[in-house]
């Protein structure tokens, strides 16, 4: 149940996170970063990193973890659990890839 909750939090957070680079690449900055937009954006940058790596280290981990429990039903149900924080991972370092480098212009 546990990892269950963890891929949920992770598929989760690549979800949003497309969304906030969709908002971002169109000029939205957070408030709390008002006037300070490459801070904002090294900021992104770091977040997104940690959610690619996340699922680039989790996702073998799970596959390692698998074939330790080779046989019972756990098994497999961790081979689709690291299938799907290996997607993560590489949607992850997809988002940090296309994050704008400069500020955008400003849009409130």
């Amino acid at each position: 149940m546990l990892m269950l909750i963890a891929v949920i939090c992770i598929v989760f957070g690549t979800v949003m996170a497309a969304v906030q680079l969709a908002k971002i690449r169109n000029g939205w900055v957070a408030p709390k970063f008002a006037g300070r937009t490459a801070e904002f954006l090294r900021h992104k940058r770091k977040e997104f990193t940690i959610i690619a790596w996340a699922g680039a280290a989790c996702g073998p981990l799970y596959f390692v973890l698998a074939a330790l429990d080779w046989g019972k039903p756990a098994a497999y149900e961790r081979l689709v659990y690291g299938v799907i924080l290996i997607i993560c991972g590489a949607a992850g370092f997809v988002l940090r890839a296309k994050l704008p480098t400069a500020p955008a212009e400003i849009r409130p």
